[in-house]
């Protein structure tokens, strides 16, 4: 009984959370409590042609939501993503996105254009840098650091 309880109150701390934090960044994110609790959310994730990305893509259309899914492939990911529901989604957008700062950001514009609002931001990008520490270029570095720790908030 206590365990539900604790799961209540931390739901209601992180809505409360939500709503301090969407005052706060109203003019890039458009978020009420009711749309995010009651309707139809509009999701935007990154890296989202594979594996925990496209996973969380599926879950969130099955459910009715609107979803935005990056990728540096976006014909690959419209693919993936009616293979694995058996047909194409009217709720669901690929959109091929590079790792820069312009390209981020006019993903992020675009998405609030055509929907006006992003509900639930997943950052599941990824990238992978090989090689050993003294042979890697720091350019190479900067980038992964990057796409990692600021992730470059739309």
């Amino acid at each position: 009984m206590s365990f539900f309880i604790l799961n209540i109150c931390c739901a209601r701390f992180l809505l409360t959370v939500l709503a301090a934090w969407a005052k706060i960044y109203k003019k890039y994110f458009r978020i009420s409590c009711e749309v995010f609790i009651n309707g139809t959310k509009v999701w935007l994730v990154t890296g989202a042609s594979k594996g925990i990305g496209l996973q969380i893509v599926l879950a969130a259309l099955k459910e009715g939501n609107i979803v935005v899914g990056t990728s540096r492939d976006a014909q690959k990911l419209s693919q993936a993503v009616a293979t694995e529901l058996g047909k194409t989604s009217k709720n669901f957008w690929a959109v091929e996105m590079a790792f820069d700062e312009t390209s981020i950001d006019t993903t992020g514009a675009q998405v609030i254009a055509k929907y006006g609002r992003i509900d639930v931001l997943v950052n599941n990008a990824g990238y992978a840098l090989l090689g050993a520490v003294e042979e890697v270029e720091l350019s190479a570095v900067k980038k992964i650091l990057m796409l990692i720790s600021l992730a470059y908030s739309v």
